[in-house]
């Protein structure tokens, strides 16, 4: 866990652990603002307005957040802070690496919302979707289209060349519905 005390937003101390996670050598980050470590002035200033004012409160502040790395790269960052010295601005910060975990769960999360051979959306994600739009139609007074198509013959391409063109038609399909869908629409698989 990297542990960083900040005096005004700028590093006055800090552990080994700070500089293996952003990639720094020792040293390097003492005296730097903490917006070095931010993608960022906008991420830098709207973590500043969220945490400061509950570090203030004498509460405790923590969230989940890309940080920037020494390379450029972002991290994801698991930042708790509390308020040493409200009168000197003293702060301390501890920061977990969880990139891994971030990652995993993007890939849980696509797994479970996309159809493994076309990666469309899937029915549960469509049906979310689907929602999503029918209430913004409504809350806007607007017309919203759905079209369904189902591919006449397409066991015959099974039975005739193979499962394995018949994925390669479904994917070629897929991917020209969602060329032509743009941003405008969204495309997804309800069958299997």
């Amino acid at each position: 866990v990297g542990i960083v005390k900040l005096r005004k937003r700028v590093a006055v101390w800090k552990n080994k652990a700070l500089n293996r996670i952003f990639g720094y050598e020792p040293g390097e980050l003492l005296g730097e603002p903490a917006r070095l470590l931010y993608p960022d002035d906008g991420a830098y200033e709207r973590l500043g307005a969220q945490a400061y004012p509950v570090l203030r409160a004498g509460q405790q502040f923590r969230t989940q957040l890309q940080m920037r790395r020494k390379s450029g790269d972002l991290v994801w960052i698991d930042l708790s802070g509390v308020m040493l010295s409200a009168e000197e601005d003293e702060s301390l910060w501890m920061m977990a690496d969880i990139t891994p975990m971030k990652e995993y769960q993007h890939q849980v999360e696509h797994i479970a919302f996309h159809d493994a051979l076309t990666l469309l959306p899937n029915r549960l994600l469509l049906a979310d979707r689907l929602n999503q739009a029918l209430k913004l139609a409504q809350r806007q007074c607007r017309s919203l289209a759905v079209c369904y198509l189902d591919l006449d013959g397409f066991k015959a391409i099974n039975d005739r060349h193979g499962h394995s063109t018949g994925d390669q038609v479904l994917q070629v399909i897929a991917e020209r519905l969602r060329a032509e869908a743009g941003s405008v629409a969204h495309v997804g698989r309800l069958g299997g």
